[in-house]
C-alpha cells in the first residue's frame, strides 16, 4: 500500500499569552500540515506528533503549559505532492478563547 499525502488542519486550546503586556488570556490556534501516511488515522497521529515536536524544539508553548493543552484533527483531507514538497507546515492562526461563553453554550 502506498503512502498518500494529507492535509491535517490542527487545533490547540488551552495555554495562556498575554498580550500588549495585559494579563494573560487563555489561546487557541490552528496550523496545518502536510503529512504522507497509509491512512487517515496514522496522518493525523504523525500532524500531532510533529506539532508536539515543533513545541519542543522551537518553544512555541511553554513546557509548564503543556500539560493542559487539547489537541485535535479539525479537519483532514487530500493534500497533493506539491503542497508537501513546499511546505510540510503553514504557520499558525491564533484566536482567544472563551470558556465561560463555551461552557455556556454547552449546557
Amino acid at each position: 500500500m502506498n503512502a498518500k499525502i494529507y492535509r491535517v488542519v490542527l487545533n490547540c486550546e488551552g495555554f495562556e499569552l498575554s498580550i500588549d503586556d495585559n494579563s494573560p488570556t487563555k489561546m487557541g490556534f490552528f496550523t496545518t500540515w502536510f503529512v504522507r501516511a497509509h491512512t487517515e488515522r496514522a496522518a493525523e497521529y504523525r500532524a500531532i506528533s510533529l506539532e508536539w515536536d515543533a513545541w519542543a524544539k522551537e518553544d512555541v508553548i511553554p513546557e509548564e503549559q503543556r500539560a493542559g493543552l487539547t489537541v485535535f484533527v479539525d479537519q483532514i483531507a487530500p493534500g497533493s505532492l506539491w503542497q508537501w514538497l513546499r511546505r510540510r507546515r503553514h504557520g499558525y492562526t491564533f484566536y482567544a478563547c472563551d470558556t465561560d461563553d463555551r461552557k455556556a453554550k454547552d449546557t
